[in-house]
């Protein structure tokens, strides 16, 4: 269907099926991408403590709003949930006191080289099995050494058991944790995997890196103490091999998490692509992977601003509210919950908050999220004379000049000089005296022109801002938001740092439901 006739048909087809934009992947010659996290939902298996508050969604408007003749449609939500439900982050400061929060795991532990050791047979002949020393030293002399600063991921086959809490838990009394049998990582080779090999996180298709019989959790506090973070109810490890994949790991970015719900993707090279991935060959697309790949880690910048309850928000959406729910003191153990408006900080509107048949976030291809080529418009002069000024086609066509074509299945990221104001306060983000006022909201935004124009001219997925909103601050009737759903593209708000990055780029999104932890790297 040619573009201009998608952005024409929009109110049509808000109330229809629209269809998910899809653009070639830069990376698709070279491997796959494959999603390590299920659904996060109420259907999400936690860990049974009555103090575990189940996960809510609560619906704070779904439906078509006014404004003067103009109709469209809206929707967006609160989440209330567990730090730890599904497939989670254990951050260490869950196990160790005044260890690394979910929010300040660095970057260079966030992305890098993955092994899956592959124990499932073991764990089906013995449910508590742990796994040794001894026996991953066996897997090593079939596979190579583990990397250096490696995810290491324990496949146990237990993803055939999602989402029933008994058989995650394999017990029928899921509410008395000493009946609780799965299989584990032995404490003494979790002691090996941190003072010999150097991990930087262990994962695991079951809820616990520990085995179920293990109720002091001396794993965990083994490799929390050392700052080795835990992955729990890893999805999807069977389509893995055992090497030769780069792991992205993005967990919500909890100020103060002891975990919190997490995106993990796995790049996975092909076999005649190997070569290619950490060595520059002749083409674009190859030098992309090598930077892009974990041996480079060093140059990633984390876009994203952490979450707390402060933080400047749209009038309608919650700020985070946090629930201390526990801490003990024999083992260490702290845990929250939480509940908070989806597009808070630096987080992603997928095409359905304004096209009611639009994709969700889960929906998005992962091709679309990760490695895709970016550029980023400055307007930083024009906003200095006008605090509502747009970025215009003229704006796109005058930086083509200077840096060449926005790339095919780009995204593009505008930058107006806000990177400052964030810290500043609610009223100097937004622009105004009245925060709870978006009427009276000042800040820069995307023309709507120019959203067509890229849509139908260079292809784009997706459009950030470093601003509250896609739209400038003026603007009441959202035309750059309703242009970007209604063409299955997605949009990501209150991105943080874009004064310290080049024009081009390479992105890489994590997404979850609620929150995108975008990063970039150069």
């Amino acid at each position: 269907m040619p573009s201009w006739l998608v952005l024409a048909l929009a109110l049509v087809l808000d109330a229809v099926l629209v269809l998910a934009h899809h653009a070639p992947h830069p990376l698709a010659a070279l491997g796959n991408w494959v999603d390590l996290t299920y659904d996060f939902g109420a259907d999400s298996v936690h860990w049974p403590d009555a103090d575990f508050q189940d996960f809510r969604l609560v619906s704070e408007i779904k439906d078509f709003l006014s404004v003067g003749d103009d109709q469209f449609w809206t929707e967006s939500n609160t989440v209330c949930s567990p730090e730890h439900l599904g497939t989670h982050v254990d951050a260490p400061s869950h196990f160790a006191k005044d260890r690394w929060t979910a929010g300040n795991i660095p970057l260079s532990h966030l992305v890098a080289p993955g092994v899956k050791l592959d124990f499932s047979v073991e764990a089906n002949a013995d449910n508590n099995y742990a796994v040794s020393k001894e026996r991953i030293i066996e897997w090593e002399k079939v596979h190579g050494r583990i990397p250096l600063n490696a995810v290491v991921l324990l496949y146990f086959d237990w993803e055939r058991r999602w989402p029933s809490v008994v058989d995650m838990f394999n017990t029928p009394n899921p509410a008395d944790n000493t009946t609780f049998k799965f299989p584990g990582l032995d404490p003494d080779a979790a002691t090996w995997l941190v003072s010999d090999r150097s991990i930087v996180a262990v994962g695991t298709d079951t809820p616990s890196i520990d085995r179920g019989q293990e109720t002091q959790y001396r794993s965990h506090i083994i490799l929390y103490d050392k700052n080795v973070y835990g992955l729990e109810m890893v999805a999807n490890l069977s389509r893995l091999p055992a090497t030769q994949f780069d792991v992205f790991i993005a967990p919500l970015k909890l100020a103060e998490g002891s975990g919190g719900p997490v995106r993990i993707a796995a790049f996975v090279l092909k076999e005649d692509g190997a070569d290619l991935g950490y060595t520059p060959q002749h083409g674009a697309t190859e030098n992309i992977v090598v930077s892009y790949a974990s041996r480079n880690v060093a140059n990633w910048i984390d876009l994203s601003h952490p979450l707390s309850p402060t933080i400047p928000h749209w009038p309608t959406s919650k700020p985070l509210n946090y629930t201390l729910t526990r801490v003990l003191n024999s083992p260490y153990i702290e845990y929250r919950s939480f509940c908070m408006g989806e597009h808070l900080g630096t987080h992603l509107d997928a095409a359905r908050h304004f096209s009611k048949n639009g994709q969700s976030i889960n929906e998005i291809p992962l091709d679309h999220l990760l490695g895709v080529p970016g550029v980023k418009f400055s307007i930083k002069d024009k906003a200095a004379e006008d605090v509502n000024s747009v970025l215009t086609v003229a704006d796109v066509e005058e930086w083509e000049k200077r840096h060449g074509q926005v790339p095919q299945g780009a995204v593009v990221l505008l930058e107006f000089g806000w990177a400052d104001k964030w810290d500043e306060g609610p009223e100097v983000f937004v622009g105004s005296k009245v925060p709870g006022d978006p009427e009276s909201f000042n800040f820069p935004g995307f023309d709507k022109p120019v959203v067509d124009w890229l849509f139908r001219n260079r292809d784009v997925v997706g459009f950030g801002t470093e601003g509250l909103s896609l739209d400038a601050g003026s603007s009441t009737h959202f035309p750059a938001h309703r242009a970007i759903a209604s063409a299955g593209l997605f949009g990501i708000e209150n991105v943080a740092h874009l004064d310290e990055i080049p024009p081009s780029i390479v992105i890489s999104q994590q997404l979850s439901r609620t929150y995108a932890r975008t990063c970039l790297v150069l």
